[in-house]
């Protein structure tokens, strides 16, 4: 990968400014109560040049899930080409995402801000799906060369994306385990159960 020149890193750092000012401003006012021209303003830009980095406020909330998605099919490919089985690869794939988050630090105030915005919610849940598909996606082929091969698949991947949202909620709450500990207990448990229903799915050649 070429280094990147200065006028590439100056966009990624304007770009980082306006998600960090956007949120804090939605944190303390409110997600609707917030205009593009006070985080304009608040930032010393322009709202025009607002919308050269983003087309909406709702794509400033989620200005990490493009990184996020890519991220995930690579630990996914990666392991997967590797031999790991399945539900090792997506426990891979998903830890790297929630490791991801924890190293942001405006990741609590952006799940704040979603978490009382119900338009975010849902925007949430829509891009939820992609990472999904995703996981179907590269999965499939591992999982046998059956027509239920998909279905496994897809149930591997709502598993998944249920044990992330766990973490991220149970993680957030004051006092209680991390979202790290949280993931990891079920994808423990996620695997418990998938060892009891691997059986019948190797005839098909499926590898959990």
């Amino acid at each position: 990968m070429e280094p990147m020149n200065l006028r590439a890193r100056k966009k990624l750092l304007v770009r980082d400014v306006i998600e960090h000012v956007a949120l804090a401003l939605f944190d303390q006012r409110g997600y609707e109560a917030t205009t593009i021209e006070e985080i304009a303003a608040e930032v010393g830009i322009s709202p025009r040049t607002f919308f050269r980095y983003f087309p909406s406020k709702e794509d400033v909330v989620f200005a990490h899930h493009a990184d996020a998605l890519a991220r995930l099919r690579n630990v996914l490919d990666e392991r997967l080409r590797g031999g790991s089985g399945v539900l090792a690869a997506v426990r891979a794939a998903t830890v790297a995402l929630q490791d991801d988050a924890d190293q942001r630090e405006l990741e609590q105030t952006r799940l704040r801000v979603i978490r009382v915005t119900p338009a975010l919610t849902a925007r949430r849940y829509a891009l939820s799906v992609e990472y999904e598909a995703a996981i179907v996606a590269a999965t499939t082929p591992s999982l046998g060369d059956d027509q239920n091969a998909w279905m496994r698949a897809m149930l591997v991947a709502s598993a998944a994306m249920g044990a992330l949202r766990a973490a991220s909620l149970i993680g957030a709450t004051p006092g209680g385990p991390s979202a790290a500990s949280v993931l990891s207990e079920a994808f423990d448990l996620i695997e418990r159960v998938a060892a009891g229903l691997s059986a019948p799915a190797a005839s098909g050649g499926a590898t959990l």
